[in-house]
């Protein structure tokens, strides 16, 4: 559950960031 939930974080992460890029 944890790992699960790390990697959804992550992924939020990474579309925000993606966001700010563009």
């Amino acid at each position: 559950m944890l790992l699960n939930n790390l990697r959804c974080m992550r992924r939020t992460i990474q579309l925000m960031t993606s966001s700010l890029h563009q």
